[in-house]
């Protein structure tokens, strides 16, 4: 089932709400990477999908052009970007209890375990895969 970012944040909260009454540990790296690979892939029906090295921002004039299709505008990636910013205090929450700190998701708090969860760390093996990747042998790919 592909989520919507409000989605996303409706089951999380969801999580946090049934931790916090019944003390039961539901809150997992587990059962939140299984709802951010559930969000949608989806980038729209542009004719033309652009791929870059996320080095920089691209222009807003690439971002909202409807013939282009660009990852930054799937509900995974708006899911993470609110989350840098301030604006998905669902799944920042869900770290906080997860972790046991406040996690920083900018460059700042690299190397943090919040920020190791949802970043990977390419220099460690065990770190490499992050929140958001879904291995090859995953049954929920979809195109793009």
């Amino acid at each position: 089932m592909a989520l919507t970012v409000q989605e996303a944040k409706n089951a999380i909260q969801a999580l946090i709400d049934h931790q916090k009454t019944t003390g039961e540990t539901v809150i997992t790296q587990e059962s939140l990477r299984n709802i951010i690979k559930d969000l949608s892939l989806d980038a729209g029906n542009g004719k033309t999908t652009v791929l870059y090295s996320g080095v920089g921002e691209l222009p807003t004039s690439l971002t909202s052009d409807p013939n282009l299709r660009i990852l930054d505008n799937t509900q995974a990636a708006k899911f993470l970007e609110q989350a840098r910013i301030g604006q998905n205090p669902e799944f920042v929450n869900a770290l906080k209890m997860l972790y046991g700190e406040q996690p920083d998701l900018q460059s700042s708090g690299k190397g943090t375990p919040a920020n190791l969860f949802v970043n990977g760390d390419a220099t460690n093996p065990s770190l490499q895969m992050m929140s958001w990747d879904v291995p090859e042998s995953s049954d929920n790919k979809q195109d793009l």
